[in-house]
């Protein structure tokens, strides 16, 4: 998943499901640290545009 698909999906979640801002950015952390520690990819490709 590259940095186009994070944001479609985030975008996604805001204006298709409807979700808070809040779940917005746990998802988005999620998807840092399952970069950065599991995958061990730079998580800061998915944090530049944010």
């Amino acid at each position: 998943m590259g940095d186009n698909e994070v944001e479609h999906y985030l975008e996604h979640l805001v204006l298709k499901q409807n979700v808070a801002s809040r779940t917005q950015t746990s998802v988005l952390n999620s998807l840092s640290f399952l970069y950065k520690h599991i995958i061990n990819k730079g998580a800061d490709q998915l944090l530049h545009n944010t």
